[in-house]
């Protein structure tokens, strides 16, 4: 019985959880855990290019504005040098898509090689007033050393 109970209010209490961030009005969308989704969405946000011979790997990613109001992409930046990012700062307007140049270099270098590029972004839902977001695109290699 006391169970049964126990499910019941944990029920509404999740119920209501969803009820009231509904209500608020915010732009982001909540997970099942209640933390915010990204409004700025990566298509691929971790990117492996697999094993190679000392080169720099290409590629494009989409990087995507799921809410209704425009983002204002700050900056963007990548962890270290053998990471580099094209892609314009500027406004991105409401459900647009645009692509993202990224790069991980590998000459060099021998074993794993990772690097980070972080996407700094705004909304322009006067509702989030000027809360900054941040998007993620994960590299990852294996340099292979060139054979003689």
């Amino acid at each position: 019985m006391k169970k049964k109970f126990l499910f019941t209010v944990f029920i509404l209490a999740l119920v209501a959880f969803f009820g009231l961030a509904i209500l608020a009005g915010r732009e982001y969308l909540v997970s099942v855990q209640g933390v915010p989704e990204p409004l700025l969405v990566v298509a691929s946000s971790f990117i492996d290019f697999g094993p190679d011979v000392a080169k720099t790997n290409l590629t494009t990613v989409t990087v995507t504005n799921r809410s209704r109001y425009p983002v204002n992409i700050l900056d963007v930046a990548a962890t270290c040098s053998c990471s580099q990012v094209m892609l314009e700062k500027g406004e991105l307007s409401a459900g647009k898509s645009v692509k993202a140049e990224v790069s991980l270099s590998t000459i060099g270098r021998e074993g794993k090689v990772t690097g980070k590029i972080g996407i700094l972004y705004k909304s322009l839902d006067p509702k989030l007033k000027d809360d900054t977001y941040l998007a993620n695109i994960n590299l990852e290699a294996v340099a292979k050393p060139k054979a003689d």
